[in-house]
């Protein structure tokens, strides 16, 4: 379920025409409802959530903090990613995603290697108006591809379809999204919310993910090959795969949403070394890449999940 949360408490009506005035009354009563949400969330509810590992530590350095307008973004509720066998390694009860990715003062997409992409959401914090800590930060290739699916499955609300859409095109032709996640073929790795050490170039020492769970899955490779995902979901170690990587428990919505996109989910693999995985359509496919240079930059979309 979706809706637009909305934080400022000071909204002005002055000046405003009649139906500008009514549309504020409506994103008031909206913030109100959703902060008697988050008021409401019993501590029992809490301590459960907190066993599976869900990214409740994030600190935040008040003198970086920003204001942040949350009408620009969506929110879902109870995402989880699962692996292969179907435990849960990834769940948020409520996380808000952004409308729209980083962009510079002149629309154009900031473009992010997955290091510097995972490194600019940990350096900006931001702060809403009533003094709650939020922080954004970049979505592993689980957790996207899940709110993926969710905004799918929502796509007839317009403002839904809207942010789906740009996993097909952001304004510049391609979908492509930066991800929080690497493989590694040598050792046969998923490595969602890497580390620094996981990076053999094109990394750093800003100890980027330091508040998230890093979540290492490992997968046999045997007669991997390009395919597109339909075909690869019929072999079962290569649908196993491709689950670790989507964390959904049924990757065949990416065949649904790329036929939407009219263009077919495709899932790209290597034979060696650290890649990184990168998820959105490029000129004929809808791709699921998980061989692309550390090096490689494009754009970036941030989620945040609102601290106590």
């Amino acid at each position: 379920m979706f809706k637009n949360p909305f934080l400022d408490p000071n909204m002005s009506l002055n000046g405003k025409t009649a139906e500008e005035r009514a549309r504020e009354l409506i994103r008031e009563q909206k913030r109100k409802e959703l902060e008697a949400r988050w008021k409401g969330r019993d501590q029992k509810s809490e301590e459960q959530e907190e066993q599976i590992p869900d990214e409740q530590n994030d600190q935040l350095s008040p003198s970086n903090e920003r204001v942040v307008d949350a009408v620009d973004f969506l929110m879902l509720s109870d995402v989880e990613c699962v692996d292969a066998t179907g435990s849960v390694f990834e769940k948020y009860r409520e996380i808000l995603v952004a409308k729209d990715i980083i962009r510079n003062a002149d629309k154009s997409q900031v473009n992010f290697t997955p290091y510097k992409g995972a490194k600019y959401f940990q350096d900006n914090p931001l702060q809403s108006v009533d003094g709650n800590s939020l922080n954004m930060f970049l979505p592993s290739f689980a957790l996207s591809c899940n709110i993926v699916a969710r905004l799918y499955d929502q796509k007839s609300d317009p403002e839904v379809n809207k942010v789906l859409m740009q996993y097909k095109d952001k304004g510049n032709g391609y979908g492509w999204h930066c991800q929080n996640t690497l493989v590694n073929w040598d050792t046969r790795e998923v490595i969602h919310y890497p580390n620094d050490s996981d990076f053999p170039s094109h990394g750093g020492s800003d100890n980027i993910n330091s508040g998230r769970t890093r979540t290492v899955i490992g997968f046999d490779t045997q007669q991997f090959s390009q395919s597109t995902l339909e075909e690869a979901l019929r072999d079962s170690k290569y649908a196993g795969f491709v689950k670790n990587l989507t964390g959904l428990r049924d990757p065949s919505v990416l065949v649904d949403i790329g036929n939407y996109f009219g263009k077919p989910a495709k899932v790209w693999i290597n034979i060696a070394g650290t890649r990184a995985a990168w998820l959105g359509c490029g000129d004929s496919d809808f791709n699921l890449d998980a061989n692309y240079d550390l090096s490689n930059n494009y754009a970036a979309r941030g989620v945040l999940k609102k601290t106590p």
